[in-house]
């Protein structure tokens, strides 16, 4: 939406979820294909019927962007030469697979002109396979988290956590239990849905864990106002790129308690706008939240740089940048 407010015409290839134009091309909608496996074969029934229904449409472009895993990466320059883009792109948003897949992805991304990361780790790793113009860049902030509704209050103690997340077990939110139970005076407000709420509930009723709040799903207005009442941000998750929900939290003025589940020294400055936990010991996780949460002045100081350091990543800002480096050369 933001690049079609650049004066850009996109035209989205998706398989569930809702039109963002007329001109999006919705494909096998009888099917909900993320529940096909394996996952080439997911892509391969996508791609195909993409590329006969923008055949039938006689769809042209100047850029063609694949986003995915090596499996749609495949797909690409048949895209490319299908609709006569003088530019492809490739964006990756969550971990790439190390080891022998290294051959396979330096193979796959040869013949893109441009390529992006959500994870400042995956950039560096490709860049490792020597392939050329790969850039970091996070996913964007929507513009209703940098309203100044927030009324912000650092005096005394803080006591509320929030973290924001899907259930799943990447997130390792088993952790933030085990924190919880470490620190019964915090209240741990833990937004999201996914395959593990019954499993999570199942544990608060066993172990009588009473300052864990597992709220569901949320609108945006709602999550908004839960990151509005809470005094920091946790995130405890095995793997990640740059997690949006991070920087909407930025944006709302908390301090951030994240897991090392990729490098995010792009973002964070360690002691300046949060902090970044090596390993998974609940001690460690318990030492910093209870160092953010019993200053005041700590958190006001993090609040002020995650206010200022997060409207560089505001969607009007990161989809400017990513078509400036998109358009062909």
């Amino acid at each position: 939406n933001e690049q079609r407010k650049q004066g850009c015409t996109v035209v989205l290839g998706f398989n569930q979820g809702e039109f963002t134009s007329p001109n999006d091309i919705r494909v096998m909608p009888f099917v909900d294909l993320r529940r096909i496996k394996p996952q080439m074969l997911r892509d391969f029934l996508f791609y195909i019927s993409l590329m006969l229904l923008a055949r039938f449409r006689r769809l042209r472009s100047d850029i063609v962007h694949i986003h995915g895993d090596w499996s749609a990466f495949v797909f690409g320059v048949w895209m490319q030469r299908l609709v006569g883009a003088k530019s492809l792109v490739a964006s990756v948003h969550g971990e790439l697979r190390r080891g022998r897949w290294a051959s396979v992805y330096k193979f796959l991304l040869r013949d893109f002109d441009f390529i992006y990361c959500t994870g400042a780790s995956e950039a560096r790793y490709l860049k490792s396979l020597g392939l050329e113009n790969v850039h970091w860049q996070c996913s964007g902030i929507d513009s209703a988290f940098f309203d100044e509704s927030r009324e912000n209050s650092f005096e005394g103690v803080g006591s509320r956590v929030v973290v924001v997340a899907n259930l799943l077990p990447v997130k390792n939110l088993g952790l933030v239990f085990d924190m919880a139970k470490k620190m019964p005076e915090v209240y741990f407000e833990l937004i999201g849905s996914g395959p593990l709420f019954q499993d999570l509930m199942s544990r608060k009723r066993l172990e009588t864990i009473d300052n864990v709040a597992l709220l569901g799903g949320m609108s945006q207005v709602q999550v908004k106002s839960a990151l509005d009442h809470a005094d920091a941000f946790l995130s405890t998750s095995f793997s990640e790129g740059t997690p949006t929900a991070m920087l909407e939290a930025m944006a709302r003025g908390l301090p951030i308690i994240a897991s090392n589940a990729n490098d995010y020294s792009g973002v964070l400055k360690e002691g300046q706008n949060g902090f970044v936990v090596n390993g998974f010991s609940v001690e460690d996780y318990v030492t910093v939240i209870d160092k953010v949460l019993k200053s005041g002045s700590l958190r006001q100081f993090m609040s002020i740089c995650n206010m200022v350091a997060a409207t560089e990543y505001a969607w009007p800002n990161v989809a400017k940048k990513i078509t400036a480096w998109s358009i062909p050369r």
